[in-house]
């Protein structure tokens, strides 16, 4: 046997090769990570014991000592809304949907209840459902793991077993097999006989993603518990967030109705589009009870959260203190819409109070026929003289020699696609700074780009509607826009014409439009396509410390005989 009082001079790899030797076939690494899960101590071991005991049972007491078993931490006071809500589905067979904002740790106590449905009913069935089947994965490999190897589970569970005979693996699912049966008279065939009629050739445990077409035609008698449906890639577009839907409302609704079988479900997310995301399409089927737990809550006698002005009381303020939640809000200037929709879960509130901040440049220091030119678009289709309902619009941007891009000018008037046209033509044989111009191919603009192309050294490029968000016009906008003008790589001059008061209204009060008719929409589409085409800026205005390249881009006030004067900011307040 290997004298284990001194091993701090020993090689490691003479170490890992005495390892091997003493354990046999275990691999080193099952070795390591056993040991970085045991007990500190005998003592710890007799606690484990003890609180595993009081985890053998679905209710908050057993889901409380069950997670502090996993994660030798209680359970915080703050989460309770979660808990209940999951118990709430289980005991009563209703829908249930919780909101929490993102980071508070949902799907680490979704987790831990499935452990819990798990242990203490292993004969039921039950479906862990996620974004996609590697998040679904994820998930079935952290559980798997933990039913295998875990000193907690075994204190808690030590009659849950996996069923290796039935299938353990992803793909097929997680079987688990009760010793207390199977040992007992009649054994593993009574246990399977046990299952079959509860629930007959289902799995213990299915993970999979919604997209997944192991969901179609499920009935677990555990539940179906969902994790976070949507994240940034599926809700860029309305057609991406109908997509998951559509995935829904195929393979997962109809067991949800089924009056032979009662579902038990319910569904712990961040909501993203309270108008058309799965979680607004799953609350529209009346079979869900919605619960909301917000970072923080308005509260007249509450601490001051100064980026709003109001007085909140916080909602789990021993870790997301007032100084970590005005950090993060700090954060999401980028994109306020975000902090609304994530961490107050109200997206409408998000879009009523979005408002745009921006730089402005002094017209005076911009050299309108030396910098570089390049347009953005808003076209028209209408062929009268007149025009149509819609204004055509051609923005100007130049760039800045010392780094950046300022608006300066344009065209905004009434006329026919002809007319456009025309402009563009115009514009690029005045100015012999022009470089090329930018246009949406959304609707007619394919067709309006063709026409131009057709006169020879004109420079157009197209810009096809999948690479903008697909979201409703204001918000397509408002998410492409403004991290950019708020980021200082972009800036607005201050010269006082009507195409930039027109656009000057637009930011000062979006989304305060009279009419969706007006102006201002078209200049904005115009601006969008404008700094669209600015794609080296366009990056380092993403990736950049903005406060940072700010200052250094306004630290020289001079390159070559072009004096530039530090421009004006104009931090923007709609007050509605």
């Amino acid at each position: 046997m290997i004298d284990y009082s001194d091993l701090s001079n020993i090689p490691t790899e003479k170490l890992i090769e005495m390892i091997q030797k003493e354990a046999g076939n275990v691999p080193v690494a099952d070795l390591l990570k056993a040991w970085a899960d045991a007990p500190a101590s005998e003592r710890e071991r007799e606690v484990l014991r003890a609180r595993g005991t009081l985890a053998r049972e679905i209710s908050e007491p057993g889901y409380k000592n069950l997670y502090w078993c996993l994660t030798r931490r209680e359970y915080p006071k703050s989460h309770m809304p979660i808990l209940r809500g999951l118990l709430k589905a289980y005991k009563e067979k209703k829908g249930v949907m919780v909101q929490a904002w993102r980071g508070i740790g949902k799907s680490t106590d979704l987790l831990v209840w499935v452990l819990l449905l798990l242990g203490n009913n292993p004969v039921g069935s039950m479906a862990f459902i996620r974004i996609n089947d590697t998040k679904a994965q994820e998930s079935g490999d952290a559980i798997a793991m933990i039913i295998e190897n875990s000193f907690a589970w075994k204190a808690c569970f030590p009659n849950v077993i996996p069923d290796e005979k039935a299938g353990w693996s992803k793909k097929a699912g997680f079987f688990v097999q009760d010793t207390n049966i199977v040992n007992a008279e009649g054994g593993y065939s009574r246990w399977r006989e046990m299952c079959f009629a509860d629930h007959t050739s289902e799995a213990s445990l299915v993970c999979a993603g919604i997209e997944s077409g192991m969901l179609i035609g499920l009935h677990p008698t555990n539940g179906e518990w969902f994790d976070d449906l949507h994240d940034e890639k599926n809700t860029k577009s309305a057609t991406e967030m109908k997509n998951v839907v559509d995935m829904f409302d195929g393979n997962v609704l109809p067991t949800w109705t089924d009056p032979k079988r009662p579902m038990t479900f319910a569904v712990v997310c961040t909501p993203w589009d309270s108008d058309n995301d799965v979680y607004a399409f799953m609350l529209g089927t009346g079979l869900l009870e919605l619960v909301k737990i917000p970072i923080f809550t308005d509260d007249p006698e509450g601490e001051m959260f100064e980026p709003l002005n109001r007085r909140v009381k916080l909602t789990w303020p021993e870790v997301y203190t007032m100084e970590a939640v005005v950090r993060i809000w700090n954060s999401q200037q980028m994109n306020p819409k975000r902090f609304w929709q994530m961490f107050l879960l109200d997206d409408k509130a998000g879009r009523a109070g979005a408002v745009y901040k921006y730089y402005t440049i002094g017209h005076e220091t911009i050299r309108k026929t030396e910098w570089l030119m390049d347009a953005g678009i808003d076209p028209v289709y209408s062929d009268k003289k007149e025009g149509g309902t819609s204004h055509f619009c051609m923005l100007y941007g130049l760039r800045i020699p010392m780094g950046g891009v300022c608006v300066s000018g344009g065209i905004l008037e009434k006329c026919s696609a002809s007319a456009g046209m025309g402009y563009v033509v115009q514009t690029q044989r005045t100015y012999p700074n022009f470089n090329r111009a930018w246009c949406e191919t959304y609707g007619g603009g394919a067709l309006f780009v063709q026409m131009v192309q057709q006169n020879p050294g004109v420079r157009i490029n197209p810009i096809e509607s999948k690479q903008l968000p697909n979201e409703k016009k204001g918000d397509r906008q408002y998410t492409f826009l403004q991290p950019l003008l708020a980021s200082g790589f972009f800036f607005i001059s201050d010269e006082d014409i009507p195409i930039l008061n027109v656009l000057r209204n637009y930011l000062n009060r979006y989304p305060n439009i009279s009419s969706p008719l007006a102006p201002e929409w078209d200049v904005a589409d115009a601006l969008v396509a404008l700094l669209y085409g600015y794609f080296d800026v366009r990056a380092r205005a993403v990736n950049s410390a903005n406060d940072q390249m700010t200052e250094q881009l306004f630290q020289r006030t001079r390159l070559g005989a072009n004096s530039f004067r530090p421009p004006r900011i104009h931090w923007n307040e709609w007050r509605g």
